[in-house]
Parts: structure tokens; sequence; C-alpha cells
């Protein structure tokens, strides 16, 4: 039996296994794209990826085998490059609404660089530091939003909840209380590049206005690590509010997301935004307690609204 044909044996009989978190930005969207710190929160649901080495790549999404032109074999293929793999049987499970600025895509590109990783190790017993797997899992959402700012994968790799600066290290909040977050599709989402470029526009329009809103997403930003680490989140769900307003100002907001956000309020939510690019997609409502949650998810429901929970894990600051 030739070498190869052993390692793919034991390939199948030692697959790769991945998982990642989807997401949501607490505070900051396109706010990040020019520089301001935002906030994000891995969800307790993403992605999941099984890998195995093949004869040729294929992709299955849950149970149906992908196309071969589905963009999935770009990032597959890009995955392979910098981990220096042979062709990959990927399966791919997502368990979070894709196309609604929850993270999918990063979701489903750091299960899958997680799972040829542990593919890589098993066959070969090649180990794969942090920062090729970074390096994979950015090249995987390059092929997806071009240039990204990198807070999806951040998210999708670490969980918790995150500070993150584009271009610097991104740096995990502690918290004393779990943090209960209420989530609802508010309507088809509209493509991101649209949206970005809609506020760039408006930079240019009102150079002076934007200024004074990137300060003041600074400072959303800011006071809602303190509210985290002092676990006020009646605190945090008053800026959620404030930072709805900011974005209604920049026209991302839309007549669905407003009543959505409206609908969490009258059910108890502590506050309630849009999260991702905006123009459809997902509102975040942060809730006070799981009880809670239950009430601002069965009136979304009522309404006709796609929703589900997500608790964030407390995170205590690390003592030696």
């Amino acid at each position: 039996m030739s070498a190869e044909r052993e390692r793919k044996e034991s390939s199948t009989q030692s697959p790769g296994y991945g998982q990642a978190a989807g997401k949501v930005i607490l505070i900051g969207e396109h706010a990040v794209v020019h520089g301001v710190p935002a906030l994000v929160a891995g969800l307790n649901r993403g992605a999941r990826a099984r890998a195995t080495l093949n004869e040729q790549d294929q992709v299955f999404a849950g149970d149906d085998e992908l196309a071969l032109d589905h963009e999935l074999y770009q990032g597959l293929k890009r995955l392979r490059e910098l981990l220096d793999m042979p062709q990959t049987r990927l399966e791919l499970q997502l368990e979070i609404p894709s196309g609604s600025g929850l993270g999918a895509s990063a979701a489903l590109g750091v299960a899958a660089a997680r799972a040829l990783v542990e593919l890589r190790e098993n066959v070969y017993g090649f180990e794969t530091s942090e920062q090729q797997l970074c390096t994979a899992i950015d090249a995987w959402e390059n092929v997806f939003h071009g240039n990204a700012s990198g807070v999806d994968a951040a998210a999708a790799r670490l969980g918790g909840v995150l500070e993150f600066t584009r271009g610097a290290a991104t740096t995990p909040v502690s918290s004393t209380r779990v943090l209960n977050l209420a989530i609802a599709i508010a309507g088809p989402p509209a493509p991101t590049k649209m949206m970005v470029a809609g506020v760039a526009r408006y930079k240019e329009r009102n150079p002076q206005q934007f200024a004074e809103t990137l300060a003041a997403f600074h400072s959303l930003t800011s006071n809602a690590v303190a509210c985290l680490r002092a676990g006020d989140h009646e605190g945090l769900g008053k800026l959620f509010d404030l930072a709805q307003i900011l974005l209604a100002g920049w026209m991302v907001s839309t007549s669905e997301i407003e009543n959505a956000c409206r609908i969490a309020r009258e059910a108890g939510a502590l506050g309630a935004k849009l999260t991702g690019s905006g123009g459809g997609g997902c509102v975040v409502a942060v809730c006070a307690s799981p009880e809670s949650t239950k009430q601002v998810l069965l009136s979304w429901q009522n309404a006709g609204l796609q929703a589900f929970s997500s608790e964030v894990q407390a995170s205590l600051p690390t003592t030696k």
C-alpha cells in the first residue's frame, strides 16, 4: 500500500473537526471602519465543520453538496494553500442565519480552518501556530468581504466580549454578570458594501457632523466597557438606545429595524439596536434576565419575526 493511500485512509479514520461562534456588534458598527473601537460579543451558536482528505475538493452545507462554482470552494482553496494541505472534503453546519450581520461567513471560516488544522495534525503530525491559523482565517474572510475588518473573525475565534480596533490588538472585556441577549431578524439584509459606501458618502457631505458622531461612538464604547465590567446592564441598555439614534442618523436603520427595537423595549428589554451593517438584517436587545429574554422573544415572534436568544458568559480578569 502506498504512503499516500495510507495517509488518506488514516484521515478517514481521523477527520478534523472545528467549531466557531457567531457574533453581534454591541456598540460601534460602521464607526469601527473609521478607526473607532467597537464592542463585539461571540454568540453561543455559530458553525461546525468536519474535514477529511479527498480525491477532489468537495463542500457540503448540511446534507447538500455545493456546486463547484460556489464561493465556499474559493474559501476552502485559500485555507488549503495557506496550510499546505491537499484536496479536502469539507462538511459545514451553520447554526445562525446567513447574511444577517451575525458573522456567518467568519464562523464558517474559523470552524473550517480549525477542522483543517486538526486534520493536518492528525494526518501529517504538523503543528500550526496561532498566527498561521489567523492568516488562513483572514484569507477566507477576504473571499467574502474584500478587505475585511477582522472583527467578525476575532469574535468567531475567541468568543466572549471583545474590544476591537481595526489594525490593533483585540482586548477581551471582563464582566461580572452573564449577558442575556435577544436577537431578531428585522427584514432582508442590504449588501454590506452598499451600506458602508452610504456611510462614506455621508462623511463626504457632512464631515464635521460625521467627526462628532465618531467621537460620540468612541464615548459609547468606553462607557459600555465600564458597564460590562461593573455588571451594569441597565446602563448598557441605555447605551444601546443611544447608539441606535446615532446609526439612524447615518441612514442605516429602517422602519422594520425601528419597529423591532420598539417591540423589544415595550416587552421589557433594557435597550435595543441594530447590529451589523444595517439596511435590514438583525436587531439585538440586552435583557435583565433569562425570563425577560423569553418575553422579548415571544413579543417578536407574535409580530412574525424570527428570533433567538444567546447568553455571553461572565469572565473575570485573570489574577496571578
